[in-house]
C-alpha cells in the first residue's frame, strides 16, 4: 500500500520545528519526503492553517499562545522560507489465498 501527502507538515526545512514528543512530529517522519516545493519570498498562503488568520505580510502579527506557534514564528522570525512537502509511506501488502 502506497500514502501520499502534500503538506506544510512535510516541507523538511521545518520538520525538526515540531515537538518530538507531537503527533505533528510522529506524522512528518512517517512520511519520506521526496521533494519540497518553496513558496516565494515573502509568501505565506498556508498561514490560515498554523495561525487561524491570513497572511498579513508581518510575522509579528501572528499569536503565539501554543509551543508550535512560537516556534515556527520564531523560525519566520528568522528568516526560514514557507513551502510544502511531497511524502510517501509504503507499506508492504501481503497477498493470501484461501
Amino acid at each position: 500500500m502506497v500514502f501520499v501527502c502534500h503538506s506544510w507538515l512535510l516541507y523538511t526545512p521545518t520538520l525538526e520545528i515540531f515537538p518530538k514528543h507531537s503527533n505533528t512530529y510522529r506524522f512528518s517522519h512517517e512520511f519520506d519526503v521526496l521533494w519540497d516545493e518553496h513558496n516565494k519570498v515573502g509568501e505565506y498562503s498556508s498561514a490560515w492553517r498554523l495561525f487561524d488568520m491570513d497572511y498579513t505580510g508581518n510575522v509579528n502579527d501572528y499569536p503565539e499562545d501554543t509551543s508550535l506557534r512560537r516556534a515556527y514564528k520564531q523560525y519566520l522570525l528568522d528568516g526560514g522560507t514557507t513551502g510544502a512537502g511531497f511524502g510517501v509511506i509504503i507499506y508492504p501488502y501481503i497477498f493470501t489465498f484461501f
